[in-house]
């Protein structure tokens, strides 16, 4: 039993090394355009930033979250863009571009990829590292930020938080 909870203890402490990191890039990947009211009707739903936490918080591990979030992006993307091409009109949601630019990456690509590739980490990968529970964190903290948004109506201050950026 005491080397469950000395490997839980190494992965929390693991995880808080990384938390300015994950507000940090969750910051970046948020001025993207991942926020309610962005473009008005171009904007990512409640909805559809709870479908993806769903999805990572029942993932039973790492490997299925990643498969699992990159399936429903990918599918959504898609659809997104037919329905968009049928009523001959500019994408929206995870089929819009990300407001930073991207060329043909829309914000569901780049969504994907930063979950495949782990890119909300930057480069730790502090040893005892619960990789899943770094996703989830990663997902809580950046969902924060929309919701923030969405009830305050203005972006979260996060200067203090991050060394005065």
């Amino acid at each position: 039993m005491s080397q469950v909870l000395e490997k839980a203890l190494y992965a929390d402490m693991a995880l808080a090394e990384l938390e300015e990191t994950i507000l940090t890039r969750v910051r970046t990947l948020y001025l993207m355009g991942f926020a309610p009211g962005a473009h008005s009707q171009d904007v990512i739903s409640a909805a559809q930033m709870a479908a993806v936490g769903e999805r990572i918080r029942t993932a039973e591990n790492f490997e299925r979250a990643k498969w699992i979030i990159g399936k429903f992006l990918s599918e959504q993307v898609e659809k997104l863009k037919r329905k968009a091409e049928r009523r001959s009109k500019s994408p929206t949601s995870w089929a819009t571009s990300p407001q930073t630019g991207g060329g043909e990456a829309t914000l569901g690509d780049t969504l994907k990829q930063w979950i495949v590739e782990e890119k909300y980490l930057g480069d730790k990968h502090p040893a005892g590292l619960d990789r899943l529970q770094a996703l989830r964190c990663f997902w809580e903290r950046f969902h924060g930020f929309y919701r923030y948004q969405a009830v305050i109506g203005q972006m979260m201050p996060l200067e203090s938080m991050l060394g005065g950026e």
